[in-house]
């Protein structure tokens, strides 16, 4: 029996798995402006620019990281019901093939301090089975954790040798362009009868594309070198 090919395949949190627009909304009405209707937003948006008008960046770091972390990151809803079992279920699927060994953790940026626990609150609350949880301190950091990303977030788009599947929101267009798979939710992806075919879609595309690339590279070297010799003959 030959050895299982390993991919490791990191899930975003915010935007992701996690709802915090619908809590960042919240809490600013609650504090700053008593005028936004909450029922008439659309959660796909970037809420935290374009409905809150913090005046600086100060007051934001103090909002989401001082004032309330446990309600933003710990109590925020998932971003579709029941959307960790159907991880769950999928991670335990995948134990029943024998092609390829998938570790699934799940990944969250920007988390310090107060943030830190409550993520973690969030996770136990929904019911997460994942046996790895990460909180890269930089995108360097992240990029070297995973094969295939599950994201919302533009600069993890821009990973050149990783697979990415990108959730699409209002605010990341940018990360639509870069992606290899595009859905509107994490469930959509969900919903799909071969995602672990999806996923190693995108690494072979990954790595088709590298091999061409280095082929390429040393078709060209060598001509620039044979074309060297030929003009000093």
């Amino acid at each position: 029996m030959s050895e299982k090919k390993h991919i490791r395949v990191g899930i975003e949190l915010n935007h992701v798995m996690r709802n915090i627009n619908k809590q960042i909304a919240k809490f600013y009405q609650k504090d700053f402006d008593d005028t936004i209707d909450l029922d008439e937003l659309d959660y796909k948006d970037d809420i935290l620019h374009e409905v809150c008008h913090f005046g600086s960046d100060e007051e934001v770091v103090d909002f989401l990281y001082s004032e309330y972390p446990y309600e933003v990151f710990g109590e925020a809803p998932e971003c579709d019901r029941m959307l960790s079992r159907d991880v769950n279920f999928w991670i335990k699927d995948m134990l029943n093939q024998e092609e390829y060994d998938v570790e699934v953790f799940y990944y969250s940026m920007k988390e310090f301090d107060l943030t830190i626990q409550s993520s973690l609150f969030f996770l136990s609350r929904i019911g997460a089975r994942v046996r790895e949880v990460r909180m890269p301190r930089n995108y360097d950091e992240l990029h070297e954790l995973g094969d295939v990303f599950i994201t919302a977030d533009p600069k993890v788009a821009q990973f050149k040798d990783k697979g990415k599947i990108v959730i699409k929101n209002n605010f990341n267009q940018e990360a639509v362009k870069n992606a290899d798979l595009v859905y509107e939710s994490m469930r959509d992806f969900l919903n799909e009868d071969k995602k672990l075919e999806k996923v190693t879609e995108c690494l072979k595309e990954k790595n088709n594309n590298q091999e061409s690339h280095g082929l390429w590279t040393w078709i060209t070297s060598h001509l620039s070198f044979l074309a060297l010799k030929l003009k000093i003959r």
